[in-house]
Order: C-alpha cells, then structure tokens, then sequence
C-alpha cells in the first residue's frame, strides 16, 4: 500500500499539473543586507580596475586533478560558494576570493574552519576573510587584500606531474569538469575517452589527447 507521504506527493503533483503551474520563484534574497553593503564598499575601492563577481561557486573556478580518481577532494567544492570573487577586466581571471565570516571575539578571529582557506591555498588563489561590519574603512581593507596577495606570492610553488593527464577538459555543453572512462563495448572498448560528469543527462564526450 502506498504511504501517506507518498499520497501526499502524489496530490501535490497532480495539482501542479492540473493548474499548469511548476513551484519555481525568484529569489529576492540573491544578497544579503551585509553582502549588498560590503559590495558597494568593494566599488568603491576596486573601481573600473576588477570585476566583482559575487556568489560564485568553487567548481567554476577551482579544478580537481582527476576527478574521478580524486571523489573526496572534488566534494569538498561541489556544493561550496564564494562570497566575492574578484577577477581581471579583460581576460575574467580569477585574482582573488574573499568571504564575509562572522567575528568569533574582539580580535577579528574567523569562527569558520579552515578547509576553504586550505582549498584556495593549494589552488594558488588569495582567500582573504573580512569581519562581517556595519561599515568598513578602505585604511583597513585594503592592507589585508595586498597582505594575501603577496602571501600566495611567495609560497606558490610549481606544479609537479603532467598538466596533459592531471586535468580534465571542461564539458561544453554543462560546463563541469569532464571524467575518464573507458569504452566498454564495440570496436572502440577498451580506449578511454573523457566523459561528462552529468552522464547520462548529458552524453557529451572529448577524445582522450
């Protein structure tokens, strides 16, 4: 016999479809009150110098070397944003991240683990993290911005192994990271070929180069 949850779903979907209706609505909380406030404060000390790209998530701008090989790492991005990320005018590269934390006491001192800051290390990208503020002052921020960039600086280190097989190529058709696989069957089994992480929603495949 079917649950009653299941009833319920059922009710829900045929009310749904009997109204034409679908349960999508726009957001009108894209920011919040103190991401709006610290994103003018941005304009105004970035200028026409950077983009400022807010909630972007780190999949889109951080790759993980073999995904399929590499399922813990590629989890610990899949379903995380960045607060601000700031990016070149003309060629969109990313030049550094930044989230707003809650201050845990008087010194500033984030409240957050430290897993995001380690990612964006390893990645060779500047993560700074700005005190959640009514206001902010330009003699402050600013100083911790170059504080970053000079830290990443300084301990980027070159990267080991082949770039060729470390990383996937980016599917064109969803734009996420591509995995390897292997032709089962027909006269091409056994040859690897690059595959869309949405398969089998997507069927998108590249060559293996």
């Amino acid at each position: 016999m079917p649950s009653v949850f299941q009833n319920s779903l059922d009710k829900q979907k045929s009310r749904v479809d009997s109204n034409g209706e679908n349960p999508f609505r726009l957001r009108e909380d894209f920011l919040t009150s103190t991401e709006i406030v610290f994103y003018h404060f941005l304009q105004t000390i970035i200028a026409d110098r950077f983009i400022i790209c807010p909630k972007v998530a780190l999949s889109q701008v951080i790759s993980v070397t073999r995904p399929n090989e590499n399922v813990q790492f590629f989890n610990k991005i899949s379903r995380r944003n960045i607060d601000f990320l700031l990016c070149t005018n003309k060629t969109i590269k990313p030049i550094m991240g930044i989230d707003l934390v809650e201050p845990k006491n008087k010194e500033g001192q984030s409240n957050i683990s430290d897993s995001q800051q380690n990612i964006f290390n390893s990645a060779g990208l500047p993560l700074v993290r700005i005190p959640i503020s009514d206001t902010y002052e330009i003699t402050q921020i600013v100083p911790i911005f170059r504080a970053a960039l000079l830290k990443i600086k300084e301990g980027r280190r070159p990267v080991k192994g082949n770039p060729s097989t470390d990383f996937s190529p980016i599917c064109p058709k969803c734009g996420v990271t591509m995995v390897l696989r292997i032709t089962r069957h027909g006269i091409n089994a056994g040859r690897q070929y690059y595959g869309c992480m949405n398969f089998p929603e997507c069927k998108e495949r590249m060559p293996v180069k």
